[in-house]
Formats: structure tokens, C-alpha cells, sequence
């Protein structure tokens, strides 16, 4: 059970990195398409993007602020409860006023990150074993598995739909190479003159194109078959409340919901501390490139 919860965790993190790169893509995407509005059909024209944008960035808060004060209401009976809450609390309003203060504000990705912060805090203190600042226990977390589900869903397509258009900007790229080298992106050899010979360098070409597509393929196999199998851990903790045992109502065995708790604020706090890193690194750094 143990292997299950530290692939659980693994995946959580290899997710929230997936999801701070959605973020980040995002924001971009929006603010791009409202600047081009601008640009195509005249001044006002991307309000609409911006206007979503917004929205989009006010809802999440809205939702993470309201989540918050109901865990400080039905959640702080103990103190490690309470700290975790007001850690979030803090971090995400101070990781929202960093962004603001940067060149290159993303409002959209400050929500989002504060709001999946909210959810694992949320996942953590409903974990806890203490019955005084724990009123979900022994019941079913059917809350906790259906967004947890769900944001592993978005984070997986989204995995898929980058991999699949970084791979046709590289084929688009390379039909462009091709195209400018001639004869299929072969340069021609000018030392050999002989038919033999320059048939024996095209088979060389072709042969060397292929053990590059073997070893992007077999690259691309491990990596899914990893992906594949934390996946499996995660729903394994996910769809058995990460391996609570209950008795009556009770936890049988509280360690399973400390040890749980534990591993889930610190994915949190780990995916808050790199986003943090982000905000900083090019504050603390101005002589280095961070695109």
C-alpha cells in the first residue's frame, strides 16, 4: 500500500507541474488572441478575451476564498488544521501580490494555482484523524475522488494535446528543412560521383532516419508506461480514499490518515514552493533568461 501512496504522491506532483504549465499557456493564449483582436478588427475588440480572462481569474478566487472559510468553520478543531489553512491562505495571497508586481503579471495562473492549493488542502485536512476537527471522518470522500478524477483528466489531455503539437510544429519544421535542402532533405553528395556509391549514402540517409524514429519511439514508450503506471497508483488512492481503513464509522488504523494527510500538504506545499520559484527566479536572477 505504501508503493501505491508514494506513486500517488509522485503523480500529484508530476500533475500540478502539468497543470502550472496549462496555466502559464493559458494566460498567454487569452492575452495573445485579445491582442490580436485588437490588432484585426480595432481598439476594444479583445475585450472579450481579457473580459473572460477576468472572470475566469475572479470565479476561481472567489471559489478558493469561500472554500477556505468553510474549512476554518468545520476544519479548525485542532491546531495542525488550522495552520494548514492559514498557510495556504497566506502563501496564495502573497504569491498573487508577487505576480502582480512582475513584468510579466499572469493573474489567471495565480488563481489557478491558489485554487488547486484550496483542493489539496482540502483532500489533506479531510484526511486528518482527529475526530475534533475532522467531521468527514469515516465517511466517503465523494467530493475529494470526484475533482481529484476529473483534474487528473484535464491534466492527462492536456499532456496529450502538447505532446501532439510539439510533435507537428517539429514535422512542420522538418518538411521545411527538407524542402530547403532538396532532393527530400538529403544535401547531395558532391565527392561521390559513382551511382553505386551515391545509392549506398541514400541508404546510409535512410537507415540513420530510421534508428532516430526507433529511438524517439522507444523514448516515447517508457515515459507513457511510467505515466501509465503512477496513473494506476493514483487511482488506486483516490478511489480508496488513499487506503483509510474503517471500522464503525472510525479510523481502525490512524496512521493511514496521518501518514495520508502528510503526503498531500506536502505535495502542496512543494508545487507552491515551485510556483514561487517562478515568481522570484527572475527577480533574484535579471542577468539570466527564465522564458
Amino acid at each position: 500500500m505504501n508503493i501505491f501512496r508514494i506513486g500517488g504522491v509522485i503523480f500529484m506532483i508530476f500533475n500540478q507541474l502539468i497543470l502550472l504549465d496549462m496555466t502559464f499557456n493559458v494566460n498567454e493564449s487569452w492575452v495573445a488572441k485579445g491582442d490580436q483582436a485588437e490588432l484585426d478588427e480595432g481598439e476594444g475588440a479583445g475585450k472579450k478575451w481579457f473580459g473572460a480572462l477576468l472572470a475566469t481569474c475572479a470565479l476561481l478566487y472567489l471559489a478558493s476564498f469561500v472554500a477556505i472559510g468553510l474549512m476554518y468553520y468545520f476544519f479548525s478543531g485542532c491546531g495542525t488544521n488550522t495552520a494548514f489553512i492559514t498557510i495556504t491562505l497566506i502563501v496564495g495571497i502573497v504569491s498573487t501580490g508577487i505576480q502582480l508586481t512582475g513584468e510579466e503579471a499572469s493573474l489567471f495562473a495565480s488563481a489557478a494555482i491558489f485554487a488547486y492549493s484550496t483542493f489539496l488542502l482540502y483532500t489533506a485536512v479531510s484526511k486528518n484523524p482527529n475526530d475534533e476537527c475532522n467531521p468527514q471522518l469515516g465517511e466517503e470522500n465523494v467530493l475529494g475522488i470526484v475533482l481529484g478524477v476529473g483534474l487528473t483528466m484535464i491534466g492527462v489531455l492536456w499532456t496529450g494535446y502538447s505532446k501532439t503539437a510539439y510533435r507537428a510544429v517539429g514535422e512542420e519544421d522538418d518538411a521545411v528543412n527538407d524542402d530547403e535542402s532538396g532532393d527530400g532533405g538529403r544535401a547531395p553528395n558532391t565527392r561521390v560521383t559513382g551511382e553505386e556509391n551515391y545509392g549506398a549514402a541514400e541508404d546510409n540517409n535512410e537507415d540513420n532516419d530510421d534508428n532516430e524514429e526507433g529511438k524517439r519511439t522507444f523514448s516515447s514508450s517508457w515515459k507513457l508506461n511510467v505515466i501509465l503506471a503512477l496513473i494506476t497508483c493514483w487511482y488506486a488512492m483516490a478511489l480508496t480514499s488513499w487506503g483509510s481503513i474503517t471500522d464503525g464509522g472510525t479510523v481502525a488504523n490512524p496512521q493511514v490518515g496521518r501518514t495520508s494527510m502528510w503526503m498531500i500538504i506536502g505535495s502542496q506545499w512543494l508545487m507552491v514552493a515551485l510556483y514561487l520559484w517562478t515568481l522570484l527566479a527572475p527577480k533574484l536572477f535579471p542577468d539570466r533568461d527564465f522564458s
